[in-house]
């Protein structure tokens, strides 16, 4: 009876405006500090979302239908900007940055079928960039229209090329292609 007793006079004298006043600021403190961390996550989460929504996506795209012509060209199908650091095409452990000199001694038993053969190198000197939806041809063959592409096609079964470039936040991407197939499109 004696612990009741103090416990009750205790009470008595504590003011019930202390006790409300306390229990704001404990609440107060509380909201502050799960709106901090819920905002902190929120704007972490926003601000990773945007960085992938202005992404580059490179793809290296073949073009043989039109106008007797054989087109090399790459395109960013992303949203982001990307800027070009190099493009280097392997043949037989050989590495260069034109693709004509690279396949001169390739393309000897089918020159007769040619027109001409051009290749875009003006921006490997990382200085280059490719927007949204934008593309740049970097190799342009006109045939003779009896040609039979699959030749040209076999050619490059065996180049490669990679592309070295980053995204306006300055991470530098890779891609590696084999030309002529589809099928071995990375992106690492």
């Amino acid at each position: 009876m004696f612990i009741f007793n103090l416990d009750m006079e205790f009470l008595k004298e504590i003011n019930v405006d202390l006790i409300l006043s306390i229990c704001a600021i404990i609440l107060s403190i509380v909201s502050i500090i799960i709106g901090v961390r819920y905002n902190r996550k929120t704007f972490n989460y926003t601000k990773e979302q945007n960085k992938l929504t202005l992404e580059p996506y490179l793809s290296v795209e073949l073009d043989s239908f039109t106008d007797n012509r054989y087109i090399i060209k790459l395109v960013n199908n992303g949203n982001g900007l990307a800027r070009l650091i190099s493009i280097y095409y392997f043949l037989n452990s050989r590495k260069h940055q034109d693709l004509i000199v690279l396949l001169d001694n390739s393309i000897e038993k089918i020159k007769s079928e040619l027109l001409m053969k051009e290749s875009n190198a003006f921006f490997i000197d990382g200085l280059g960039h490719i927007g949204s939806s934008k593309e740049i041809i970097l190799f342009n063959l006109k045939y003779k229209e009896n040609f039979d592409i699959r030749k040209f096609d076999e050619i490059l079964m065996n180049v490669k090329i990679v592309i070295k470039y980053e995204n306006i936040y300055g991470d530098q991407k890779r891609l590696e292609r084999i030309i002529s197939d589809k099928r071995t499109y990375k992106d690492v």
